[in-house]
């Protein structure tokens, strides 16, 4: 289960999911990593003036697989917003 994970990480890390990530751009919705007092970086959603930390968890960007960790974060949050618009998208057509 955890080796599953770990190669869906770095599969993440090395391709993303493009068109999610340009469809919440393109949408005003923006995911991202930003360093911490501790030195420490956390994921955010930004969508317009509002923000809000994805999880608590603080990466570590001297550890590459914490670096890894956090950018396949913000894929899978890209990926899963954009399915939930594609799935109302396809609601409101039927």
């Amino acid at each position: 289960m955890e080796q599953q994970r770990l190669k869906d990480v770095e599969r993440r890390f090395l391709s993303r999911n493009l068109e999610a990530m340009k469809f919440c751009n393109n949408n005003g919705l923006t995911l991202y990593a930003a360093a911490q007092r501790t030195g420490k970086v956390k994921v955010f959603m930004q969508h317009g003036e509002k923000f809000k930390p994805v999880n608590n968890i603080e990466y570590d960007q001297k550890e590459i697989s914490e670096v890894m960790e956090y950018h396949a974060l913000i894929d899978m949050e890209y990926e899963r917003i954009w399915k939930i618009k594609k799935e109302n998208h396809v609601r409101k057509k039927n």
